[in-house]
């Protein structure tokens, strides 16, 4: 009998050593990962939803999971956890290249429960709205004042620029000087940032003008064979705005009016017009001008939401191109393929003929539009015309509210 016990005893005693052994053996494995839900919402800086934008997670076991945001800005992003600690989630914008690549880290998060990052808020550009010395285009006296200023006073009877042989003359610096003038017009009436000339960019653009005058016509890609060709003037051709028969403030205008029917994508006024643009160079031979206006832009200028020729608010009669207006914007996720414009004078429907596609030019696309008849200011009266444009599409997902501004015309 005692001895069936000890047995007992000691039978019992190593399964209970085994037992605990096989314990502590379980606490120090792994824990399992669980699936976890994360969820947010990204709008940018006008409470615009943002498709498609991309959510990506790698574990600790280097499994990559990804997402992207619905038409509403929302994703749903399942990952695994296997205890409580910190994720890593990166944002990125891959479809249209709008918003930089961001990584952020959310501490805490519990396996197996949903976990939201809230509404992130994304900037379309560096620094959106009007630069601090634009123009205030709601008061008529303060648009006046500028136009007579720095655009009427600036406009002369300027003389060709003499050529012999394969050297042009300098160009005046009081000429360009007042080109300088206008064209820094024309950006404070949009809110944009004013530009400097540059001396360097202003010889290039001279070489551009000589080669242009040696040819008799304007051509961006001058053939080498052409007499007076620089290797600097024929990239300068293909960097600048290229003119003929005007000279001085008058001649950054026409740039501004872009007439023809080869220019309905107004690219000369685009890229005066670019928002990221620091520096000009302007040079002359004759009358063939090159102002050169693509140096590296600076993303961090301040930049309006919309860009608009004219301007909304009051605008000199004098300014008005010729009937070719136009709406562009900076941001590379909107499009005007099913855009469409609407303009009103009295309540009267008007006449235009609107055009599409040519996007790039100064870093902007849009649309611009003719009208049949051009509208002008009577006398002292302003003419008040209102424009709306509708069918913006926002990341190919959602259509924009239509976006109305009322343009009104006065003698300066």
């Amino acid at each position: 009998m005692r001895i069936r016990s000890l047995g007992t005893v000691l039978l019992a005693f190593i399964f209970a050593v085994v037992t605990a052994t096989t314990t502590v053996a379980d606490e120090s494995s792994p824990a399992a990962a669980v699936p976890t839900t994360i969820t947010g919402r990204f709008v940018d800086e006008n409470n615009w939803p943002l498709a498609k934008i991309g959510v990506s997670n790698w574990d600790y076991d280097w499994n990559y999971r990804e997402t992207t945001t619905d038409k509403n800005g929302n994703f749903v992003l399942t990952v695994s956890v296997a205890e409580v600690g910190s994720v890593e989630l990166t944002y990125s914008d891959q479809e249209f290249g709008q918003f930089e690549e961001v990584t952020l880290t959310l501490p805490q998060v519990t396996p197996g429960k949903t976990r939201s990052i809230g509404t992130i808020r994304l900037s379309s550009v560096r620094n959106p709205g009007r630069h601090k010395k634009a123009i205030k285009t709601s008061s008529k006296k303060a648009v006046k004042k500028a136009y007579r200023k720095r655009f009427a006073k600036q406009v002369r009877n300027e003389k060709p620029v003499k050529v012999k042989g394969c050297k042009a003359a300098a160009t005046p610096k009081a000429l360009q000087k007042r080109e300088l003038k206008a064209v820094n017009l024309f950006r404070a009436m949009a809110g944009l940032a004013p530009v400097k000339l540059d001396k360097k960019l202003s010889q290039r653009a001279r070489a551009a003008a000589l080669i242009q005058y040696r040819q008799g016509y304007l051509d961006h890609y001058p053939a080498k064979s052409t007499k007076c060709y620089t290797k600097a003037g024929g990239a300068a051709s293909s960097e600048s705005n290229l003119s003929m028969g005007w000279v001085g403030a008058g001649n950054m205008n026409g740039y501004m009016i872009d007439p023809g029917s080869g220019n309905t994508a107004v690219g000369h006024r685009r890229w005066i017009m670019a928002p990221g643009l620091t520096k000009i160079g302007t040079g002359y031979a004759g009358t063939f001008n090159a102002l050169h206006v693509t140096s590296d832009p600076n993303y961090a200028k301040p930049t309006p939401q919309w860009i608009s020729w004219p301007t909304a608010g009051f605008f000199p009669d004098q300014l008005e191109p010729w009937g070719r207006w136009s709406f562009m914007t900076a941001r590379h996720d909107l499009s005007f393929k099913k855009a469409n414009v609407t303009v009103t004078i009295k309540g009267k429907k008007q006449k235009i003929k609107v055009y599409r596609g040519a996007d790039g030019y100064g870093y902007q696309q849009g649309l611009s539009w003719d009208f049949n008849k051009i509208p002008k200011a009577k006398g002292k009266k302003t003419t008040v015309v209102k424009v709306a444009v509708s069918g913006i599409q926002l990341r190919d997902a959602t259509t924009l509210p239509t976006v109305t501004y009322s343009v009104k015309l006065f003698r300066g």
